[in-house]
């Protein structure tokens, strides 16, 4: 499930508290049943937009939508990394953070190699198309960080340097 995922702590900032860093890629497949399942729950509320049929979307929805599915999907992924690594979210000094929340994404969404921000990443993807991101947030740890031999992500890419 995470095989287009680099995971790795950047720094252990304390016993239980570090920085990460997360290089992914979410697959055009796994982007496009998160919007499937967007368009299928809108025909199951019976959402209807003047001139169209229940569940289907008009063009002129369509931004509000991808950002909606951007955002579900770097919600999605990261909160599983989170949770199999025994990881929780917060803030640089371990505050508690609003997450899945875009001003949180703002915070922890590198740039690409484009320049372009969380928000140009957001706001440019398109449907059948891979979300391609790195983040680097901080997280208590409920395993002790100091130390620590290796932090791994099951089924995940490890990545060793070269040098």
């Amino acid at each position: 499930e995470f095989e287009n995922v680099k995971f790795s702590l950047v720094e252990a900032l304390q016993n239980d508290f570090g920085l990460f860093r997360v290089e992914a890629t979410i697959k055009s497949k796994d982007m496009n049943e998160y919007l499937n399942e967007y368009k299928a729950e809108m025909k199951r509320r019976k959402v209807l937009f003047p001139g169209f049929r229940a569940g289907v979307l008009p063009p002129y929805v369509m931004g509000d939508i991808r950002r909606y599915i951007v955002c579900y999907g770097l919600e999605t992924l990261l909160g599983q990394l989170g949770n199999m690594n025994d990881l929780k979210f917060c803030g640089p000094d371990r505050e508690e953070i609003r997450f899945g929340d875009d001003e949180y994404y703002k915070q922890i969404i590198v740039n690409d190699f484009r320049g372009y921000s969380f928000e140009k990443q957001r706001d440019t993807w398109k449907e059948g198309t891979d979300f391609s991101f790195a983040a680097e947030f901080h997280a208590i740890s409920d395993k002790p960080l100091i130390d620590a031999e290796e932090i791994a992500v099951i089924d995940a890419e490890i990545v060793e340097s070269s040098e």
